[in-house]
């Protein structure tokens, strides 16, 4: 059987659960796709601090170019978050004819028009469905399945943290300050909540499903 080698870039909470998602999924993947999915290569900046899942020694690595100019590696998954360094990373990988998988939403929306012409030029693809409403799915239910529509508006829930907090303020009159520390508690927060209550976080999303509906390009500066 044909192995489809996997290299990860990030290994904090994304990274980590795409990895263990193709480990606990290998028979279904194989059984489905006819082909084997195998991460080779895992980068990180912070072994040291530990993680909670074991990784065998010889696929870690704290070298992003043991990943992307490894001939055999045809998947990169970038799961860094941010721009910088990521966006060099998944410019290179592009470059190099790989397909790139991320979720980083902040990449996509500032950065998508040139990662999408870098991945046109080399002849292959960039998949982020996880940046916005992974769960839904709504970016291929776009990009696939209403190609053709003419699409008036988009109205949603786009950020669940201050989704909760806003509806904790509302209807139990609960201040921002609990809110926000209950949010944490559940996991719906990150500990450093900052691109969720100071709109961040909604603003990539809506700038990328607004890219999308309405076929232009939409600068998040401009998102209110």
């Amino acid at each position: 059987m044909r192995q489809i080698k996997v290299g990860v870039i990030g290994f904090g909470t994304v990274g980590m659960g795409t990895v263990k998602a193709l480990w606990n999924q290998k028979e279904e993947i194989e059984k489905e796709l006819g082909v084997g999915v195998k991460v080779v290569k895992i980068v990180d900046k912070e072994w040291m601090i530990g993680r909670p899942m074991v990784v065998p020694p010889d696929i870690k690595s704290s070298d992003p170019s043991e990943v992307i100019d490894d001939p055999e590696i045809e998947i990169v998954v970038e799961a860094m978050g941010g721009i910088d360094p990521a966006f060099d990373y998944v410019s290179q990988a592009l470059a190099r004819g790989k397909t790139v998988i991320t979720p980083n939403k902040e990449l996509i929306a500032k950065k998508g028009r040139e990662l999408f012409q870098l991945s046109a030029e080399n002849e292959t693809d960039v998949y982020f469905e996880g940046a916005v409403g992974g769960g839904i799915p709504i970016i291929h239910t776009l990009k696939e399945q209403l190609l053709g529509d003419d699409i008036l508006e988009v109205i949603g829930i786009v950020n669940g943290t201050t989704n909760y907090i806003l509806s904790e303020m509302s209807l139990r009159k609960t201040s921002f300050e609990k809110a926000l520390e209950d949010a944490k508690r559940k996991g719906f927060a990150e500990p450093i909540p900052t691109n969720d209550v100071e709109g961040y976080d909604s603003t990539y999303k809506i700038a990328i499903l607004a890219t999308l509906c309405f076929h232009g390009r939409v600068d998040v500066e401009k998102v209110y």
